[in-house]
């Protein structure tokens, strides 16, 4: 599905520039001279070069091998001193080998995309089992409470200099939603589309998963301002804390 954005993705989405801040200060709350941060759902890279160029240490992963050819073209310019960071094609449910981290981030509703809470429970077991003690466990989705009383949702078209792209949800008969994404090239009209289904993940079904893979001090917030979440936000954040071994 995403090969069909992968060339023009920081453009469709470009990078917010306090995402990064935020992850930095999130870090600051382990102990670590050197942090270390996997981005899962790296896409093409946007986040793990804005923490690399702040002296992170950044291992990405994403499953779609466009996102990380074109995110290894990015890391193949940069040259010493510069941190450059290592990009695999992984599914997030692999995290074995990757390394120790003190952040294991996952932005830009990336979460959503596995098919059950018991796949959702394996990424928060994976990231348990490589991040160092008291690293944090950093994750933005779609608020889809505000959607539950809704049977489809469209959102903002974007524009680009020559696409138009398009985003919607529809209810499944399984308690999934259809991702629906359209790219209309304005040069020449043509037309590319395709879905995917998303896990409409609550904040009740994310608290219990955490709390049962090890992680506690579960902080949910509006924004990168760290305004705590009361469930009218549009998108949330997630911040928790490894507090046990698993």
């Amino acid at each position: 599905m995403y090969n069909l954005v992968a060339e023009q993705y920081s453009k469709l989405f470009p990078p917010d520039e306090n995402r990064c801040g935020f992850v930095i200060d999130e870090i600051k709350k382990s102990i670590n001279t050197n942090p270390a941060v996997l981005d899962a759902g790296c896409a093409t890279g946007d986040l793990a070069f804005e923490l690399a160029s702040a002296g992170v240490l950044v291992t990405g992963i994403d499953l779609d091998a466009d996102m990380i050819g074109i995110a290894r073209e990015r890391a193949a310019t940069l040259t010493p001193p510069a941190k450059v960071p290592i990009f695999h094609t992984r599914s997030m449910t692999e995290l074995a080998g990757l390394g120790s981290f003190d952040a294991v981030c996952c932005f830009g509703n990336t979460l959503p995309h596995l098919p059950g809470n018991e796949l959702v429970k394996e990424f928060f077991t994976q990231a348990a089992i490589v991040l160092a003690p008291g690293g944090r466990l950093i994750f933005q989705l779609i608020n889809f409470s505000r959607l539950k009383a809704r049977d489809s949702f469209d959102f903002p078209d974007i524009k680009t200099e020559n696409t138009l792209f398009k985003r919607s949800y529809a209810r499944r008969s399984d308690g999934r939603l259809d991702f629906h994404i359209s790219l209309t090239s304005l040069t020449n009209g043509e037309i590319q589309s395709d879905s995917t289904p998303l896990l409409p993940l609550t904040r009740a079904d994310l608290h219990d998963l955490l709390t049962e893979t090890g992680f506690g001090e579960i902080k949910v917030y509006t924004g990168y301002d760290r305004e705590s979440a009361d469930g009218s936000e549009f998108a949330s954040i997630y911040s928790a804390s490894l507090i046990v071994d698993i």
